[in-house]
């Protein structure tokens, strides 16, 4: 069932009562076609079973963008300020994305989009999904590995302890370098040249 895609009716059952009740909804995984250069790549981990807990199958891109930039500036970020869409899904199971709406406050529904992943019946080992979260003009390529096993012990993960994350150069940039470069060295070589040339004429 590689790169199978599909689409079920998910719901999060919270405790009565809770004041951050959140209506969710799911829908069809979308890959994009053309990601802009991004700034950042972050390589993530997490683990999940064959389980009818949400929880446990959560993918969230967004959140792991947002908890090393919490991390990294000591201070609280808006998580639905976090914008991630696919750019690779799994090849081992399905993936379904999730909009969660805080519907208690008296403002407009602030968006939180995450993934739920479905293993191929029976699969446990390795899978891997590949996303871009854009959060204020920046763009972090998250590599996902999902570690499917037959029970999560928080106690004794098989993922790192904490997410790597590498600053890129773009492209552009560094052709703008090069180029910059190459047109320095041709003009000092000409420089060096038209010296020489009446150095010659003199004798």
């Amino acid at each position: 069932m590689n790169g199978a895609w599909h689409s079920v009716g998910l719901a999060i059952l919270l405790a009565a009562g809770s004041a951050e009740a959140l209506e969710t909804s799911s829908s069809l995984a979308v890959m994009i076609s053309n990601p802009p250069s991004a700034d950042y790549l972050m390589k993530s981990c997490t683990e999940t079973e064959h389980t009818t807990n949400i929880a446990i199958r959560s993918v969230d891109p967004a959140g792991a963008v947002s908890n090393y930039l919490e991390s990294l500036h000591k201070k609280p970020l808006d998580i639905t300020e976090f914008k991630p869409t696919l750019l690779q899904g799994p090849r081992r199971g399905t993936l379904d994305q999730i909009s969660g709406n805080d519907a208690t406050k008296n403002m407009p529904p602030q968006i939180h989009i995450s993934y739920v992943y479905t293993p191929e019946a029976g699969f446990l080992g390795k899978d891997r999904a590949v996303f871009m979260v854009e959060y204020q003009g920046k763009h972090f390529k998250v590599v996902i590995d999902i570690h499917v096993l037959e029970i999560v012990d928080t106690h004794d993960s098989s993922c790192p302890a904490r997410d790597k994350v590498i600053k890129l150069r773009k492209p552009s940039r560094v052709k703008s370098k090069e180029s910059k470069e190459s047109k320095e060295s041709k003009e000092s070589k000409e420089s060096k040249e038209s010296k020489e040339s009446k150095g010659l004429g003199s004798n």
